[in-house]
């Protein structure tokens, strides 16, 4: 899995480490999906 990391006004890194969630219940997967959801559709 690759993520990157958009900063304002700057290019764009791309890392292609996976992060570690060893001690987490749930897969990587089901992690970095909930992630990208809670900053692609923010609740105000």
């Amino acid at each position: 899995m690759i993520l990157g990391l958009v900063v304002p006004g700057e290019r764009f890194a791309v890392s292609s480490v996976s992060p570690s969630y060893s001690n987490h219940r749930y897969p990587v997967e089901v992690i970095s999906h909930g992630v990208w959801l809670y900053f692609r559709f923010p609740l105000k």
